[in-house]
């Protein structure tokens, strides 16, 4: 190997071991201990709803819109897109694979990108829309804002 591949090597190793001893595993250890198989798993199934919601929600969306793609591949394209905003900034991984992945001969770019904006808009509203009844609920349940 060369040797800026040992010492990228090198240091990866160097900062993992700073950051391993920096935590604090017995705190880590007894966060894990106060787990309840029960939350984690309303947790999990929550989760597992809200994905499935949204990409409900797009596929109501872009259907209109790009009508030569059926169900299944826009569901997959979703998922894919979604899998891909975890690893990229502000949506732009998820954003940008789906107007790659939705576009068209006929339509080109422009009707994938009106469902994305259609979409972020929708997402906004939602959450101005409960915020002040979350607040109400927080502010009830004397819990930290």
């Amino acid at each position: 190997m060369r040797f800026h591949t040992w010492l990228w090597l090198g240091g990866s190793v160097a900062v993992l071991g700073a950051l391993v001893w920096i935590l604090d595993l017995r705190a880590i250890a007894s966060a894990i201990d106060r787990l309840s198989v029960v939350r984690l798993l309303s947790a999990f199934l929550i989760a597992f709803a809200i994905v499935f919601a949204m990409a409900w929600r797009w596929l109501v969306i872009i259907q209109p819109l790009a009508p030569l793609s059926d169900t299944p591949s826009i569901s997959s394209i979703y998922y894919v897109a979604t899998f891909l905003n975890t690893f990229t900034p502000a949506n732009l991984g998820r954003d940008a694979y789906r107007v790659l992945a939705l576009r068209s001969p006929e339509g080109g770019i422009s009707p994938v990108v009106v469902g994305i904006v259609r979409e972020h808009l929708i997402g906004l509203l939602t959450y101005l829309c409960a915020a002040p009844f979350l607040l109400a609920l927080a502010y009830l349940q004397e819990a930290p804002i």
